[in-house]
């Protein structure tokens, strides 16, 4: 199964695809806030700890993002390489113009969260002892949209440890406003009419 359709099995619930780790966080607008939140499981075999720390959770439309409780600890990992295929799409970041580091309001759960540089490395973290045990959490940003957060819809995908045999995956999705999903509809349907 390639890893698209493992994620999205994995999203709904169906499969766990074999993978030795996957996340998957995912921003929706809910109301007048966005919500990131999601979880899965992570093999950290291939990373090294780098330190530790105390969360906020936050996104940097450049490429990092982090959810669960204000305050809680983490273990910050380092210098795996994405697998080339992990990195297609998504060194760019999530959005543009880059806007910085944009803070939540609260967060709830289990630490979890990815940073990507410009090249190949890049920082994991998950709550101070993690031991692979399923993960949950989230993050809120209220009074703000996809858009004031310098978001992008699309689906980003980073992938590590494909050439030893394991599958694992940290997956970023980004749900398009309500309005320009309509808008994207009601062009589709203008255009359909048209071509009668």
């Amino acid at each position: 199964m390639n890893h698209q359709a493992c994620v999205a099995a994995v999203v709904a619930g169906v499969v766990s695809c074999g993978v030795s780790g996957g996340v998957v966080l995912t921003a929706q607008p809910i109301g007048s806030a966005v919500v990131i939140s999601g979880g899965g499981t992570l093999d950290l075999s291939s990373w090294s700890p780098s330190g530790a720390a105390g969360l906020n959770p936050w996104v940097n439309n450049a490429g990092s993002v982090g959810v669960g409780p204000i305050g809680s600890g983490i273990d910050l990992y380092s210098g795996s390489a994405f697998d080339a295929a992990g990195l297609a799409g998504s060194t760019s970041g999530f959005g543009s113009p880059f806007l910085g580091t944009l803070w939540a309001d609260s967060g709830t759960g289990d630490a979890i969260g990815i940073g990507v540089g410009s090249g190949p490395a890049g920082n994991i973290l998950v709550p101070n002892g993690y031991s692979g045990a399923t993960l949950a959490g989230s993050a809120t940003f209220l009074n703000e949209s996809i858009t004031s957060l310098g978001l992008v819809a699309g689906t980003h995908m980073w992938t590590w440890n494909t050439a030893s045999g394991g599958s694992d995956f940290f997956t970023f999705i980004i749900v398009p406003t309500p309005g320009v999903l309509g808008a994207v509809a009601i062009a589709s349907v203008g255009c359909v009419r048209r071509r009668r």
